[in-house]
């Protein structure tokens, strides 16, 4: 939880209001309206949470059982395909940060991001979805193509976009990352 001091008390306050009892959660101290407001809107923890609530959203509107349908496939199939593989986007700004330029580090982060997708994807489609494979192919081949043929595609426009809305948006974006 980002507070902005020892007496701040606001999100504490919701918390009871909403769970009915006390809730200890880590804290973390910024001070200052301008890091708060930075902390908030630009930090790992954040990025991950919009990503996991993406995934849960589209596991509640697009989820389909594995073909094999036992417990331990059910399980891998909510970790891969909408946990794991849509919580990843979060995980944009970190593979950004490398990178003096931000709008390269962002156009790379988006791209890179949708190759963690990609994986747990082709994973999943290995070793889950393998019923729907053309009889002699192997299932790897089938997924590595199957998920490559939209995905691929996908990475490389997400990459462009993020560019152009990030340069066109917010000149912020422009100047490279304090050391």
């Amino acid at each position: 939880m980002v507070v902005f001091d020892r007496t701040d008390e606001l999100q504490d306050r919701f918390l009871r209001r909403l769970t009915r009892r006390r809730v200890d959660a880590r804290r973390h101290y910024v001070p200052s309206s301008d890091s708060f407001v930075e902390a908030v809107a630009g930090g790992l923890g954040w990025g991950l949470a919009s990503g996991l609530v993406y995934s849960v959203i589209q596991l509640i509107t697009g989820w389909y059982a594995p073909p094999a349908g036992t417990l331990i496939a059910t399980v891998a199939c909510v970790l891969l395909d909408y946990l794991l593989a849509f919580t990843a986007f979060g995980l944009a700004d970190l593979f950004a940060k490398p990178f003096g330029n931000k709008l390269v580090g962002w156009g790379v982060g988006a791209a890179l991001v949708n190759v963690v997708r990609f994986l747990c994807s082709f994973l999943s489609g290995w070793l889950l979805w393998d019923a729907y494979a053309p009889e002699g192919q192997p299932a790897w081949l089938y997924s590595l193509t199957y998920n490559a043929g939209y995905m691929l595609p996908n990475a490389i426009l997400c990459a462009i976009v993020i560019v152009l809305l990030c340069a066109l948006v917010s000149p912020k974006t422009l100047k490279p990352y304090k050391k």
